[in-house]
């Protein structure tokens, strides 16, 4: 067996999105930190991705925004909701520049390249799938499946929904399958002028929901499609599909709808699932982030955003184990902190599906709660101030002088 005696400070599980942005904010505090991924290669599947006012917040605390633009596609509506058979507008939502930071779409690859450039290359291992655990007063034990076994200080399980690490610190939760979800993306010259906008779009109807929007600087349109589904037939969570099918489950849809369908070179089926929200993300020194922690539909576009506020308060708690504070205090105070928040998102996503994929809904929008839905939710969460408005600087321990963060701009 292959071993190894590295002992790290911090130790993450997961090189996506989560687990990258906590190991940019840990080492701008001069933390040994160590990623760990189990794919060969550090790239994202999927597509398009969005990023509200809240994430690109976190990325400007990272200096990051200038590298992240020449990738993005800042956004002047940042939500449009259509009626399914004509693309009669029910709800539009402008950006609102007093938020203080771009909402943008983004290519997920793109996005993850933006902040691997904000890691050293050393600190990061691909090819280790965790298998086994084990948390001791003095540390963490990780084994990975290629044999090698490496001890840190603590543990942050950033490994998506079916994380390893989740079974070490609470019980399991069973996964909820909630539909499926048809993704493709098109060369933007494939796509009618009309639909060439920086805009997210979603029309809505018939207990199913078509998006679109630009990504790849506008040279690609990035398509998610989610349709209503009892039951899951297939072994692996993604499919190919065909095009052909795609498009009869929309034959009766909005002219637009039907075209940028037919413009797809090719698209894939993702099983949709979410989860209950879990008892408790921490142990004693091992705690959990994203989707490890709260997995949740994709119908706020905030999973990243989410994944990534974990980071950077879960990374300003952690800077004080410098100082010799404990490691379990530490982590309950992060889980205090960001359960609230990360569940109420987590619930309303779970919520918004339900509304669109119910049996009511079958035939027109007047069936259907529609912008309604939205307008709904602003008035019962505050939503977009609560979730975009959001001044993650209080929620995190403050800065030295010397700090090497980015100043953000003033929000509301």
């Amino acid at each position: 067996m292959v071993t190894s005696n590295r002992r790290h400070r911090v130790a993450i599980i997961g090189g996506g999105l989560g687990g990258l942005t906590a190991a940019a904010f840990l080492q701008r505090e001069g933390i040994d930190v160590h990623v760990y991924e189990q794919a060969p290669k550090l790239e994202e599947v999927g597509a398009g991705i969005n990023l509200d006012t809240n994430a690109t917040r976190v990325l400007k605390l990272l200096g990051l925004d200038k590298e992240l633009m020449k990738f993005a596609v800042p956004l002047d509506k940042v939500w449009e909701f259509r009626q399914w058979n004509n693309g009669h507008v029910l709800y539009s939502e402008p950006f609102d520049s007093d938020f203080g930071s771009p909402h943008v779409v983004i290519h997920r690859g793109d996005l993850q390249n933006v902040l691997k450039s904000a890691i050293s290359e050393e600190s990061i291992s691909l090819g280790h799938r965790c298998i086994n655990i084990e948390e001791n007063n003095d540390g963490v034990e990780i084994t990975f499946e290629n044999g090698i076994t490496v001890e840190a200080d603590v543990l942050i399980g950033a490994d998506g929904p079916h994380s390893v690490v989740r079974n070490a610190v609470a019980n399991p939760t069973p996964k909820r399958f909630r539909g499926a979800i048809y993704r493709s993306l098109v060369p933007m010259e494939l796509v009618p002028p009309s639909q060439r906008v920086p805009d997210r779009t979603a029309w809505l109807g018939k207990r199913n929901f078509f998006m679109r929007y630009p990504v790849s600087g506008g040279k690609l349109l990035n398509i998610a499609a989610g349709v209503s589904r009892s039951k899951w037939d297939h072994s692996s969570s993604t499919v190919e599909a065909k095009v052909d099918d795609f498009l009869a489950e929309f034959a009766d849809w909005d002219e637009d709808v039907q075209v940028m369908i037919k413009a797809c070179p090719n698209t894939k089926l993702w099983a949709l699932y979410d989860m209950p929200q879990l008892d408790r993300w921490s142990s004693n020194r091992i705690t959990l982030l994203g989707d490890a922690a709260h997995f949740m539909l994709p119908y706020l576009g905030q999973g990243a955003a989410q994944a990534m506020e974990d980071a950077v308060v879960l990374s300003g708690y952690l800077k004080d184990i410098k100082k010799g504070n404990h490691v379990s205090e530490l982590l309950t105070r992060y889980e205090r902190m960001r359960k609230p928040r990360a569940s109420m998102v987590q619930m309303m996503a779970s919520t918004i599906w339900d509304f669109i994929d119910t049996p009511g809904a079958e035939a027109t929008v007047d069936n259907l709660p529609g912008g309604d839905i939205f307008n709904t939710y602003k008035g019962l969460f505050n939503m977009h101030e609560w979730l975009n408005g959001y001044k993650i600087e209080k929620d995190i321990i403050k800065f030295p002088e010397d700090s090497q963060y980015t100043e953000i701009s003033s929000v509301k």
